[in-house]
């Protein structure tokens, strides 16, 4: 399913992966997914895909940074999906990942966010300027248009605000089958606008933390929304 022997909690690159989260709190997988594995992965997120719905809107809570994009919720994932609701709680996935942000990673039960698909499609989508609720969001990528076709994750640790994106944000363009984990509660993050008719899907996990208090915004509500 995962690269396991590359990327464990005993793995030599565990330790340079987490001195590297705790310096700019993300961390990127190339290769997460095995070239086994991928394509059923595939074939899964693309049946899921037919039940997406799409976004087109402001969202205020964010400074009205632009949604345009296609989306799956979790509720959706949770009853259709072969192997995302397994892949979110595997133990050995969730001990790799505690190992990189150094504290415990721990599921979320039933929100509507938990695991979601977001897919950009044509040029100008964007999954625009903002925080997450929870502190953690773990990202496989499915499919990308490379770093010359935009929809690359931008990010900002620690920003004061969402604005500090438009100053030289860190830009992490990544390929199918790489991962990367974010601590998206502090971190000003996006997904870059495509520049040409392409497609970037990615399957976000999201897991919090011991005694983690959310910011409970509106923001993943009205994302995922059953409603069109």
């Amino acid at each position: 399913m995962f690269r396991s022997d590359i990327y464990n909690d005993k793995a030599p690159l565990a330790g340079t992966l987490n001195a590297h989260y705790s310096k700019f709190h993300h961390a990127a997988f190339p290769g997460f997914v095995t070239e086994s594995f991928f394509p059923e992965l595939k074939l899964d997120v693309d049946q899921l895909l037919t039940h997406a719905r799409r976004r087109d809107f402001l969202m205020e809570c964010m400074d009205n940074s632009p949604r345009r994009m296609n989306v799956v919720n979790g509720n959706t994932i949770e009853t259709r999906s072969r192997f995302i609701p397994g892949i979110y709680n595997d133990p050995a996935i969730l001990d790799f990942l505690s190992n990189v942000v150094g504290e415990r990673v721990l599921p979320l039960v039933d929100d509507i966010d938990r695991y979601v698909i977001n897919q950009l499609g044509k040029s100008s989508d964007t999954f625009g300027a903002h925080y997450d609720d929870y502190p953690l969001s773990f990202v496989i990528i499915l499919e990308s248009p490379g770093p010359e076709g935009g929809g690359y994750a931008e990010m900002v640790p620690n920003a004061t605000a969402l604005s500090d994106l438009e100053r030289d944000p860190i830009r992490l363009p990544l390929k199918a089958g790489d991962a990367y984990i974010l601590k998206a509660d502090t971190t000003a993050h996006r997904v870059a606008p495509l520049k040409i008719d392409a497609t970037r899907t990615a399957i976000n996990l999201a897991y919090t933390t011991p005694g983690y208090v959310p910011r409970l915004t509106e923001s993943a509500a009205k994302l995922y929304a059953e409603e069109a």
